[in-house]
């Protein structure tokens, strides 16, 4: 039974770990208005960035510096309310001269950092030719250890997910068939066997969590230059963000189910609405 039990665990825990996150996707960008080096008659009354993932615009920013080196943004920059690729900003007219704008973004859709700068110029085309020619770049941020992250949180998700396969689809029936047949001391092994399982997995879902969201704050914190607590304010608002938040709380759901009902859990021969809530919360997690 015991190797029934682990056996069954470890399948599954391999098919989880097979579903992951793209980890190498960033936000790029695919077309600057005005274009990259162009030569303008006069002042555009905005700069936008058609990015390929969607922005997240709490911890994204836009600024444009004049020909005098001064900051010629109006306002704070915003998504085009029609599509979240586009991140734009109104800036006024400085005069002739190169324009130099600098952006750093959040990709809402994988929570990825990325940063680049580009010119235009309004006036002269020698202006751009001279001094800006080929100055494009593009800095994509992913830390190595973010797949760490990633991999602490499927564990411990594979060890819920184990547990509750394990309990409703081998404990449960080999209750009913062999209820005599099952000593105590096996019985007893096998809740605590189990209850170290959700436990730990318990563990690793909070560590995975918290591990996101120190290194996503850490690399944000470079970005904007602001303190760690008021970065992970930021960071904590973004889609990326408020999800790792969101599955950690599930996970912790997920563990205070089990253990508030663990007694019924073991006891009863049929799936409780105990095992069906700890389900529902795993499943939400895992979205």
């Amino acid at each position: 039974m015991k190797k029934k039990s682990f056996s069954c665990l470890l399948l599954f825990s391999f098919l989880l770990f097979g579903v992951g996150r793209d980890a190498l996707a960033h936000a790029t960008p695919i077309t600057y208005e005005p274009e990259s080096s162009a030569v303008l008659a006069h002042a555009p009354d905005r700069v936008r960035i058609d990015f390929s993932e969607r922005i997240e615009p709490a911890a994204s920013r836009i600024s444009v510096l004049g020909p005098d080196g001064s900051h010629v943004e109006i306002g704070n920059a915003a998504l085009d309310p029609a599509d979240s690729h586009f991140y734009q900003i109104a800036i006024k007219d400085a005069g002739v001269g190169t324009y130099t704008v600098v952006w750093q973004v959040v990709s809402a859709d994988d929570g990825h950092f990325t940063k680049g700068a580009f010119v235009f110029s309004v006036g002269k085309e020698s202006v751009v030719q001279n001094s800006v020619s080929g100055q494009i770049q593009i800095n994509h941020i992913t830390m190595i250890p973010e797949a760490v992250t990633i991999w602490l949180e499927l564990f411990g998700q594979a060890f819920l997910l184990g547990s509750l396969l394990v309990i409703v689809g081998i404990w449960k029936p080999l209750r009913q068939q062999f209820r005599d047949a099952i000593a105590p001391e096996d019985k007893s092994l096998f809740e605590r066997r189990i209850t170290w399982i959700v436990g730990a997995g318990v563990v690793f879902i909070i560590a995975g969590v918290v591990s996101v969201l120190v290194l996503k704050t850490l690399d944000l914190e470079q970005l904007r230059s602001t303190s760690f607590f008021a970065t992970l304010n930021i960071f904590a608002r973004t889609l990326d963000g408020s999800h790792a938040i969101a599955r950690g709380m599930l996970g912790i759901l997920c563990g205070l189910v089990f253990f508030l009902g663990r007694g019924a859990i073991f006891k009863y021969n049929r799936i409780s609405k105990r095992e069906k809530v700890f389900a529902a919360l795993f499943f939400l997690m895992a979205l």
